[in-house]
């Protein structure tokens, strides 16, 4: 199971080459809101959205190389602790192999899910639309800060006779539209993957829950 699941993730939604460290934080932290709703259902609870520590993972991806001159977001290392510190004990990230903690993640995941015994219902989810969705919001964003990036802006700016005061009022401008690129950006992936994972966990923990359901009729006979 652990290796079909790597691969139903990395042939067919993964939205890059390979799993990096950025996508690895998408992907778990999907896993964890999984795992959470799950529990909440043991539990007889209401799952509550606030639970999802949006805000903390948001901190992990605004730090990352591809958005931080973007965003004011202090350092790294520190918003991955403050993240790595809010997960569930069980969930708790050792290690740097992204594929072996994601798996390991995801047989802990699925065995909660499967023991609410409640199939999922994300049969008639689109996954391939809300791919489409957010590798449409990486493109944008990626294109835009091509296209502006601080040497064009600045060569721009004085192309167009402006003087220093008025170049950095163009650059805080320009950098504006990007941030807001690169928010989108994030929000589409954060979302992409809590769907995609929420997919996956659904269809292993129902194969799961037959599997059990057909043990205990047997030895019900």
């Amino acid at each position: 199971m652990r290796k079909q699941f790597m691969t139903d993730i990395e042939r067919r939604l993964l939205c890059q080459d390979k799993i990096d460290e950025e996508e690895f934080y998408a992907i778990y932290n999907g896993l964890v809101i999984s795992y959470k709703k799950s529990q909440a259902i043991k539990n007889g609870k209401k799952y509550m959205a606030e639970e999802d520590n949006n805000k903390l993972i948001e901190e992990v991806m605004k730090t990352l190389p591809k958005f931080a001159e973007y965003f004011e977001n202090g350092d790294h290392n520190e918003s991955v602790r403050l993240y790595k510190e809010s997960l569930p004990k069980q969930l708790e990230i050792e290690g740097e192999d992204y594929i072996k903690t994601i798996e390991d993640c995801m047989e802990k995941v699925i065995k909660e899910k499967a023991e609410t015994m409640q199939y999922s219902r994300n049969s008639g989810m689109n996954i391939d639309n809300d791919k489409t969705n957010y590798t449409n919001s990486i493109v944008d964003f990626e294109t835009m800060i091509e296209k502006l990036s601080p040497e064009v802006v600045e060569t721009l700016a004085r192309n167009r006779g402006l003087d220093e005061e008025a170049v950095k009022v163009y650059k805080a401008k320009t950098n504006a539209i990007c941030r807001e690129l690169a928010q989108n950006a994030i929000d589409d992936k954060l979302e992409y993957y809590k769907r995609m994972t929420d997919y996956l966990v659904g269809f292993y923990a129902d194969n799961e829950i037959a599997r059990r359901s057909e043990e205990e009729a047997e030895l019900q006979v």
